[in-house]
């Protein structure tokens, strides 16, 4: 009878060791699907609603300043070129930015004069605050 029930609790042993595997097959499958999870939040919280940031950049640039190129570098840094009457128009576009709840940060990289169509080209950057 000792030899049946070592049998037994053997058979036992087995069948719990096999469901215990079946446990960890669910553990990690469940654990795969919350990184995905996860992953997915991060993004969307990272999304970035250029339509807001392009309607915020025209209310804030001057009449006389015209913006040539934009870029996004290194996830919120943006820089931006772009073509001014005077050094004037410039500092109120940089002051309009820095006064919008769009943008924090605004830097005046670089201006210089271009003697035949007597505009000033000039280089901004900026970090994006509000992003949707």
């Amino acid at each position: 009878t000792l030899e049946q029930k070592n049998e037994k609790t053997k058979n036992q042993l087995v069948e719990t060791n096999t469901e215990i595997s079946k446990y960890k097959d669910v553990e990690d499958a469940i654990a795969k699907t919350n990184g995905k999870i996860s992953s997915l939040s991060e993004a969307n919280k990272t999304k970035i609603l250029w339509s807001n940031i392009v309607i915020e950049l025209s209310n804030t640039t001057p009449v006389k300043v015209q913006i040539k190129t934009m870029s996004l570098n290194d996830g919120k840094r943006v820089s931006l070129t772009g073509i001014a009457a005077s050094r004037t128009d410039i500092a109120k576009f940089k002051d309009n930015m820095e006064s919008s709840e769009y943008f924090k940060n605004v830097t005046f990289t670089s201006s210089s004069l271009d003697q035949t169509s007597g505009s000033f080209t000039f280089n901004l950057s900026c970090e994006l605050e509000k992003t949707e």
